[in-house]
């Protein structure tokens, strides 16, 4: 669920958990902050702030555009499709 809400092209905030498992980047396809009492001031830094919001909303829809289910798994279509 965490690239299907980065295609939409919004600032994604979450714990590290939440990005478990895909290489992104804190302040450029989102923004990870495991101190849950710091939302509210980064949430503020990004609202006075849209040029990086809109930076990284474009860098979101290109991490998600190149984590998309047709792209990720082709090459395993590729393998099962392959006559043995």
């Amino acid at each position: 669920k965490t690239v299907e809400a980065m295609a939409y092209g919004k600032v994604l905030l979450g714990t590290s958990i939440a990005f478990r498992g895909y290489p992104v980047e804190s302040g450029k396809e989102a923004i990870i902050c495991d101190r849950l009492d710091e939302y509210p001031y980064l949430i503020t830094q990004l609202i006075n702030n849209h040029d990086k919001q809109k930076e990284i909303e474009e860098n979101a829809q290109i991490f998600a555009k190149n984590y998309d289910y047709r792209t990720v798994y082709r090459s395993y279509e590729q393998i099962i499709s392959r006559k043995l």
